[in-house]
């Protein structure tokens, strides 16, 4: 199945994200896109079963992944982060 297929569902956030968060969702593919929207929404509202740190750690982690895999720079990688601990410090 191709990453920007018809059949992934698209995650809208439910709470704003600055800027360059927002630039760098637009530039990862529908489903890299779907799933760190997914567990930014999971930070922001706490419903996801985990706890908070946990939830922390996966978001951070696929941010990692992405720069690993260079989908994203450093920089980028540091603003998901950045985003990641924001919400999750409510």
């Amino acid at each position: 199945m191709n990453a920007d297929s018809p059949l992934i569902k698209t995650v809208a956030l439910e709470q704003p994200a600055p800027k360059d968060v927002q630039e760098i969702l637009d530039s990862l593919d529908k489903l890299e896109r779907s799933a760190l929207s997914t567990l930014l929404n999971f930070l922001g509202n706490g419903q996801s079963g985990n706890s908070c740190e946990f939830d922390l750690g996966v978001c951070t982690g696929y941010a990692d992944m992405l720069f690993f895999a260079r989908r994203i720079d450093a920089s980028q990688r540091q603003a998901l982060a950045s985003h990641a601990l924001d919400l999750s410090l409510g």
